[in-house]
């Protein structure tokens, strides 16, 4: 753990870790899990107030993929180098949620009138509207409105789902600036469904009913929100060197 640690200072200081988002960010959505495999975690709000991390509202159990975590890819990221840790590294259809920092750019949802409570970029979905996962296609990892764009994806995730998953839901910026072919697309926080907790999910997070309507809420675009997630001996052993909540 020592050379993962010292890996990571040498990352934060090349690449300026003062400057992302994290530092700037006043929100923080944080979800640890027991470890890499465990298909359910909690998760805690946090809001930045006088430059220190304060709990908002209380913990919840959220589900994670059903194979569990794996660090995913953001702007920025923490890599592991595989020459020092085993843990696994996100891909598309692996099963698992993506570890790491992501930002939360975009809410999504079904009902007509969740626009009223948006304070973040929203989208009204609608039968056209579809989450391409063709990782050869140009729209790969993107929400679109197939009415309004040339369709050339061979597969892809309608968001007006017949169940209630969607009713409400965020988009997370998981390989989204750069977007990589194969690792990993289409990674929301939706509503849980009623076995989530123990099988968990394809890849996104889950939050009960009531919750998720608290985080829609509450999330707002002009305090930079991000979703910090991972296994609880990593979060622990990263906590200092990355400013976390």
């Amino acid at each position: 753990m020592k050379l993962i640690n010292i890996a990571l200072s040498l990352l934060i200081c090349a690449s300026g870790w003062a400057e992302t988002p994290l530092q700037t960010s006043q929100q923080a959505v944080v979800v640890k899990t027991k470890d890499w495999t465990t298909t359910s975690g909690r998760a805690q709000r946090y809001e930045r107030q006088n430059g220190r991390w304060r709990k908002v509202g209380t913990p919840t159990t959220v589900a994670v993929g059903r194979s569990g975590l794996a660090w995913g890819m953001s702007e920025y990221t923490i890599y592991f180098n595989t020459d020092y840790t085993d843990t696994p590294t996100k891909r598309e259809g692996d099963g698992r949620a993506p570890a790491g920092i992501f930002r939360l750019t975009t809410l999504f949802s079904a009902n007509e009138s969740a626009h009223r409570y948006a304070h973040m970029p929203f989208i009204q979905l609608s039968p056209s509207i579809e989450c391409v996962d063709d990782e050869k296609d140009p729209e790969y990892n993107t929400l679109v409105d197939s009415t309004k764009i040339k369709t050339t994806w061979d597969s892809s995730e309608h968001m007006l789902r017949r169940d209630d998953l969607y009713d409400f839901g965020v988009f997370v910026a998981h390989n989204s600036n750069p977007t990589t072919a194969g690792f990993g697309s289409c990674i929301f926080i939706h509503k849980l469904g009623p076995l989530g907790e123990v099988f968990g999910t394809s890849g996104c997070t889950a939050f009960p009913g009531v919750d998720l309507v608290r985080l829609f809420n509450w999330l707002d675009e002009t305090k930079h929100p991000v979703l910090i997630q991972m296994p609880e001996r990593e979060y622990k052993s990263n906590r200092k060197v990355l400013g976390l909540p």
